[in-house]
């Protein structure tokens, strides 16, 4: 493969865009997942003060509540939860898989300042794998976005039924 300075540039790029998404959504990922911890520990003392006293058959409870509406919310609440554990662990293949290609990127850096021009082709051959790991890097962004708009949802829906059953 024939190097050219345009290449390389044009690698130098897409790394500089990287490596500032990859800080911001390896962020992002590690704040939502932390976001179901904190909607349970705010929901659950209510959810398990209404269980606690209207979920027995036959007990007086809220008309404005039914119970399959709570036990329904509550298996959203765990699917979420699972599903923001999920993307957890995806998240951390994909770390892992980032770290494998900043070790590459490292050791040509260490190299590069020995001898500079004979390096630079070896960058260029790393675009495509930077380019999965970006795309890789977007996939994970968006799942994210799903799941912050999922929890939205469920602090919405959190919101009617915490009014009805706190009464």
């Amino acid at each position: 493969m024939q190097f050219s300075q345009h290449d390389y540039k044009y690698y130098s790029a897409l790394h500089d865009v990287f490596s500032a998404d990859y800080h911001v959504i390896n962020q992002y990922v590690l704040d939502i997942y932390m976001r179901p911890k904190q909607f349970i520990d705010e929901t659950g003392p209510s959810l398990d003060r209404f269980l606690r006293e209207y979920a027995i058959p036959g007990a007086p409870r809220p008309a404005e509540v039914p119970t399959h509406t709570v036990l329904e919310f509550i298996s959203q609440i765990d699917e979420f939860t699972a599903q923001t554990t999920g993307l957890f662990d995806e998240h951390k293949v994909h770390v892992d898989m980032c770290a494998d290609y900043m070790k590459k990127v490292t050791l040509l850096r260490e190299r590069s300042e020995v001898m500079e021009e004979e390096v630079l082709p070896e960058f260029t051959d790393l675009t495509p794998e930077l380019l999965k790991v970006h795309q890789g890097l977007k996939t994970i962004k968006d799942k994210a976005d799903s799941m912050a708009e999922r929890l939205e949802h469920l602090q919405q829906r959190w919101a009617g039924i915490k009014g009805a059953i706190n009464r």
